[in-house]
């Protein structure tokens, strides 16, 4: 799986972007929700600095 890669360190977890897991899941029939057994904390778009 060439999508999936070790971060720096040899004791470092591997990673998985959001997207791949999403498609992996909805391959699986199941939420990501379910597959990771926790609700997801979505992160607000960036909030643009006007002056």
């Amino acid at each position: 799986m060439e999508n999936i890669r070790k971060t720096s360190g040899r004791n470092s977890p591997p990673t998985i972007s959001l997207e791949k897991l999403e498609a992996i899941c909805q391959a699986l029939s199941i939420t990501v929700e379910d597959f990771l057994g926790c609700p997801l904390v979505k992160m607000p778009q960036k909030i643009r600095e006007t002056a």
